[in-house]
């Protein structure tokens, strides 16, 4: 081999060299890039089965026993509201089952052996800045052409969490403004040919303390009766809502 030679395979193997190393040096500079880049990107710490504390929150439980069936909610949560709302349809569903256990047995030798009792309690949240209400819907069926609903409500202030009444936030001098107010409301409702959903005549019993079952909103006072209390059952449990912005100067919202 000629001197020539010799140094064109030398020069040819230190390029080979050099620039394996600059291969090397880069493919290992871009994967620390890619690193960097995957450690830099913030991590995804959202809870999926995060839950306000400010909404009222309801689980769905089905029951069926030996003279009755039963679907009910259980609110979430272990504050005041959670716990008045949740041992009051406790003791309902028990008081039930007292009922049906004593007097199914009875009709199903009387008359009808498949005779069962029903019990429905749905539920949900009504909020404003200032209070936290759970509104129960009931329905029960003991037999009959038709069942009977009615409502449960529980209100809580926020600001220290204890249950309240209407006539907590609304001074005896305006109790009878709110009351005008609801009966207004209730005088309005109307069928679609315009006929009176209910008469005034049902109306003469109502008082303030008849509303004890209610729920503010930032918009609306809402206002319950049960089936059968101020109309008749085919027009079943009734809600009204009077517009915030007409009673609010009279309710001690603090």
């Amino acid at each position: 081999m000629t001197l020539h030679q010799k140094l064109l395979v030398v020069a040819l193997f230190v390029i080979l060299i050099v620039g394996g190393a600059i291969l090397v040096q880069r493919s290992q500079h871009e994967g620390s890039i890619i690193a960097t880049s995957t450690d830099s990107m913030p991590s995804d710490t959202t809870d999926p089965n995060a839950q306000t504390l400010e909404t009222v929150i309801f689980k769905k439980v089905e029951g069926k026993e030996a003279n009755f069936e039963s679907k009910y909610v259980v609110m979430d949560g272990n504050d005041t509201l959670a716990k008045a709302v949740n041992a009051y349809i406790s003791q309902h569903n028990a008081d039930f089952k007292k009922d049906a256990d004593s007097e199914v047995p009875a009709l199903r030798k009387e008359n009808a052996s498949s005779a069962s009792y029903s019990l429905i309690i749905d539920g949900k949240g009504v909020e404003s800045d200032t209070t936290r209400s759970a509104v129960l819907s009931q329905y029960i069926y003991t037999g009959g052409a038709n069942g009977s609903g009615s409502y449960k409500t529980f209100t809580t202030r926020r600001s220290d969490g204890e249950l309240i009444t209407l006539s907590d936030i609304v001074a005896p001098a305006h109790r009878q403004v709110i009351l005008n107010a609801v009966l207004d409301s209730l005088k309005a409702l109307e069928l679609e040919d315009g006929t009176a959903i209910i008469e005034e005549l049902a109306l003469s019993d109502v008082t303030f303390d008849s509303l004890s079952r209610w729920a503010l909103s930032n918009d609306s006072l809402n206002v319950y009766f049960d089936e059968y209390e101020i109309a008749p059952g085919a027009v079943g449990p009734v809600e009204v809502s009077i517009p915030l912005a007409k009673v609010s100067q009279f309710l001690t919202l603090n």
